[in-house]
């Protein structure tokens, strides 16, 4: 590999010259950005499958039951509930935050009064 200019690194691939033909017809002759677009897609699904590989085998097996048994969904499942939870979890401390706020203020409004 080859690093360019632009933060891009350049990389030789060998096809057997059958394949190699395909492939440039059906990129419509952009094959280096079309082989770059599917390993970029098969890099997140290989990010999936570990996300889901690393939790605890409960989890996994009642994702994967909610799933039907495809791990692309279950993990995807996973991801979304994750995201879910960690929004969740800011709206929590923003109303924590919120009320603290509140009661400061209050509590600055009552020794006013009674100062």
């Amino acid at each position: 590999m080859e690093k360019g200019t632009d933060s891009k690194v350049r990389a030789t691939v060998i096809f057997p010259r059958d394949l190699y033909l395909e492939a440039k017809r059906l990129s419509g002759g952009k094959l280096s950005a079309w082989v770059a677009s599917l390993v970029a897609k098969a890099v997140e699904e290989e990010k999936r499958k570990a996300l889901l590989e690393a939790l605890p085998e409960e989890i996994k097996a009642q994702l994967l039951e909610k799933a039907r048994g495809n791990e692309r969904e279950a993990a995807n499942l996973a991801l979304r509930y994750i995201s879910s939870a960690l929004a969740e979890e800011e709206e929590e401390e923003a109303a924590q935050e919120a009320i603290a706020f509140s009661l400061k203020q209050e509590k600055r409004g009552k020794e006013r009064s009674s100062g």
